[in-house]
């Protein structure tokens, strides 16, 4: 993301990277009532309570000589503390922004963070119509600054996620499919939980498991060298994953379990097929389908560039929407 802002002409300043290595605590009493408090009572709030002043005195310092549009912008504002979010908003002074790309139920401490923000978004359908909070819809993005046209296709499918129970046996079943047609995949996961026995859980040859956590650049770079990319959906969310924007922004097929996609604006039966996790009759017969070229708008809408601008409000952009669904009535509005 910080590369992608930058090829936009931002500034980026990251408030934990402004501090000096050895000014990660306000104060030496500071650190050792960190150490304290961790050792005596586990207690690891203190630190990072602290950690927060010491990054909040550097970013405010520093922009004491900035000039120009300041904004403040939090993914998983969940993982602050109110007083720092608080700190940061008062002195950006085009607003402050926060993104949750995830369920908010599934991290529920974000509900306390939400009206500490100017404007904030949510990617599931479900989310955005709780009535209890202003919430704004936004979907996720792909990054369109380091699109490789010339990338060489190496395999037929690419998966990349942390293991997760709801879609354990999903990826294991996919696997099988894949060493039964003899056909070729880069399927990878990291083993959230279960390091220590992580290839009993997926023995398949056609799986590797991460030792350590790669850079996302390095993974969109694996995605376009794919033919079809997969998304399994965990069942605490419903909102659309990167994946799927990957292979909308890369021109890749995509087979998902997540049904919500049928109902945007961007579903093509041609490049969108939608697997119940265990029939594979029609998947061959999908990977047979010419792939169908969609409007440029599209494509545009949901770049990383349009994104920005939209959640800023800095305009030009084109605004992001998400499907209100009607289950009962199985249509759609936007």
């Amino acid at each position: 993301m910080k590369d992608a802002l930058e090829h936009l002409g931002y500034t980026v300043l990251d408030p934990f990277k402004l501090i000096k290595p050895y000014r990660k605590y306000p104060s030496f009493w500071a650190q050792c009532h960190a150490k304290y408090r961790k050792l005596c009572f586990r207690d690891s709030q203190t630190g990072q309570r602290y950690k927060e002043q010491a990054a909040f005195q550097a970013l405010e310092k520093h922009l004491r000589h900035t000039t120009g549009e300041v904004y403040a912008l939090f993914i998983r504002s969940d993982l602050y503390s109110s007083d720092f979010i608080k700190s940061v908003a008062g002195i950006c002074r085009n607003g402050a922004v926060g993104y949750q790309f995830d369920g908010l139920d599934r991290y529920p401490s974000i509900f306390d963070k939400i009206p500490l923000f100017d404007r904030f978004f949510v990617f599931d359908t479900q989310d955005v119509q709780n009535n209890q909070y202003t919430l704004l819809p936004a979907t996720n993005f792909y990054f369109d600054h380091n699109i490789d046209p010339n990338t060489r296709i190496e395999y037929d499918f690419y998966y990349l996620g942390a293991h997760h129970p709801s879609r354990h046996q999903v990826v294991i079943n996919f696997a099988q499919f894949i060493q039964d047609k003899g056909l070729s995949a880069n399927l990878t996961i990291f083993p959230l939980g279960i390091q220590n026995n992580a290839k009993a859980y997926y023995p398949n040859p056609n799986i590797s498991i991460l030792d350590k956590i790669i850079p996302f650049s390095i993974n969109t770079q694996l995605s376009q060298k794919a033919r079809v990319l997969l998304d399994f959906v965990i069942d605490e969310h419903n909102g659309l994953s990167f994946r799927t924007f990957e292979a909308l922004g890369y021109r890749k097929k995509l087979i998902t379990t997540n049904k919500e996609i049928i109902h945007y604006e961007f579903y093509h039966p041609n490049n969108i097929l939608v697997w119940d996790g265990e029939n594979f009759s029609n998947i061959e017969e999908f990977l047979e389908l010419p792939y169908h070229e969609l409007p440029n708008e599209i494509y545009q809408k949901y770049s990383f560039g349009n994104w920005l601008h939209y959640v800023l409000d800095k305009e030009p952009y084109l605004p992001i929407g998400l499907p209100i669904i009607h289950q009962a009535k199985n249509t759609k509005t936007f």
